[in-house]
């Protein structure tokens, strides 16, 4: 098995290695730009004890200033294992918002029977996002625990909200027209 090999599968091979202009990755062999725990690691080191610009040493490995930044926090925070590529791609939904999620859920409680492609469509013209459907039946399969043709289902402040000012709804009532989700504390709609 090659070094590249091994790289590759612990997550450590840095694909953008040609960017690596620092002369030490070129002249000596111990220092490999394919490595890239190994050239976070002189990165960062180079900065420690280099008087040149952040920008400067960025650029001789490859990276962006804010990856430079991402990389340093990061190392602070865990040491040498930060160097060790974890699952990639996004942590959370970065396109529902909380803003978003609320735009969907009062839609939701103003036009019960709204599928994911109306939302997708409603976002896309009245708000200028592009959030495709399944992101949508994601989101609310989530909010419900169960496939989008379930109940829908609110938070418990836009439920009573939205009954004290339309219906006369007193919350401190239970109208059996209201029952709770104890799963994930929302209101379902019967």
């Amino acid at each position: 098995m090659s070094k590249q090999d091994i790289l590759l599968g612990n997550g450590t091979f840095n694909k953008n290695h040609a960017k690596v202009t620092e002369r030490r990755f070129i002249d000596d062999d111990f220092y490999d730009p394919r490595d890239l725990a190994q050239v976070k690691y002189e990165m960062l080191r180079t900065a420690r004890e280099s008087k040149e610009s952040v920008e400067e040493i960025t650029d001789k490995f490859g990276f962006s200033r804010a990856g430079f930044y991402k990389i340093e926090s990061s190392f602070e925070k865990e040491g040498l294992s930060a160097f060790v590529s974890n699952k990639t791609g996004p942590r959370n939904a970065w396109k529902l918002t909380k803003e978003r999620q609320r735009f969907i859920d009062g839609y939701i409680l103003e036009n019960p029977g709204a599928g994911s492609g109306e939302l997708a469509s409603i976002l896309k013209t009245e708000r200028g996002l592009e959030i495709s459907k399944r992101t949508i039946e994601r989101y609310r399969n989530r909010k419900v625990g169960v496939t989008e043709k379930a109940s829908s289902v609110f938070r418990a402040a836009d439920v009573l909200s939205y009954y004290e000012t339309n219906a006369g709804f007193n919350s401190s009532d239970r109208d059996s027209s209201l029952k709770k989700d104890f799963r994930n504390g929302c209101w379902l709609l019967s």
